[in-house]
């Protein structure tokens, strides 16, 4: 099995980059407003795959495992391919209806059951599934740019830790409010000054995935450190202003729905912001 370390470091050596990408109109101004005043510090980890991402707002650093990095990509390779899917549907005119693609999802099963196994145990990357590769054109840039976009918000998300100047040791729903306050600050980097709808759709894409991933790690209902999954949904989703028919905002309620409630079958629904709104509903139980 090849070293999870070795698959992943290419990608990490990246990642310090991804939250001026993911909203290049805001860069220089997060570059000047967040980066020169925090000077803050990524590194690179093994041994903790329950804190895949956990930010140190006294040191001003966020520590990254290896194994959450290696999570988000096969969340992200699944997105990929479940887009490509939907995208066909709905050139077919059958976008909007509720179309069992199970058979067709079942062939990155593997991925995502990968994916759950890294939140609980740090493990190597398996033999039978495909190596990400950092550099190898299509189709696997569109998985890594998926990736980086994603992994943008969770750091985002992090910084926002750092930013707002949070503490670690807090009562419980000090702990919850500060989670919510720093999906909020990532949210806003992202969405604020976007521009085409081309890029609301990708960036609506890449909080989805980032928000299912960080889903796996605490109970629906929340815990002592998390809010509950619809909280943060709905906090994250006034953001997207994505269109009623949006393929991305299809994509991540079926992504979400796959994670968490696969033994659920859906009613019919005439639009994604429907079939998205649902989605929200079952989180509440």
């Amino acid at each position: 099995m090849p070293d999870i370390s070795a698959v992943m470091e290419p990608f990490f050596r990246k990642i310090g980059r991804t939250p001026l990408n993911i909203a290049p109109e805001r860069g220089k101004e997060l570059e000047r407003q967040i980066f020169e005043e925090l000077r803050w510090t990524l590194v690179a980890e093994r041994g903790d795959p329950t804190r895949p991402f956990l930010a140190d707002p006294a040191s001003k650093t966020i520590a990254v495992q290896y194994s959450g990095l290696a999570g988000v990509w096969c969340v992200a390779c699944y997105s990929v391919f479940l887009f490509d899917l939907l995208t066909e549907l709905h050139r077919q005119n059958l976008g909007g209806q509720t179309i069992d693609i199970r058979p067709q999802i079942e062939l990155l099963k593997p991925q995502l059951e990968y994916a759950e196994i890294l939140r609980l145990k740090d493990t190597d990357w398996p033999d039978h599934l495909p190596i990400p590769r950092c550099k190898a054109g299509d189709p696997w840039d569109r998985i890594n740019n998926l990736f980086f976009g994603a992994i943008a918000f969770i750091l985002l998300h992090e910084i926002g830790h750092v930013s707002l100047r949070h503490q670690i040791i807090l009562p419980a729903q000090m702990k919850l409010s500060q989670e919510i306050d720093a999906d909020a600050f990532a949210a806003n980097w992202i969405f604020e000054k976007v521009g085409t709808l081309e890029q609301r759709e990708f960036r609506v894409l890449v909080v989805g995935v980032a928000l299912a991933w960080l889903f796996l790690f605490s109970p629906k209902g929340g815990s002592a450190e998390h809010p509950p999954a619809k909280t943060r949904l709905e906090c994250v989703a006034v953001n997207f202003g994505a269109s009623a028919d949006s393929v991305s905002l299809e994509v991540v309620a079926h992504l979400l729905k796959v994670l968490f409630f696969s033994g659920i079958t859906p009613p019919q629904f005439k639009t994604s912001q429907e079939y998205f709104d649902w989605i929200v509903w079952l989180f509440r139980s």
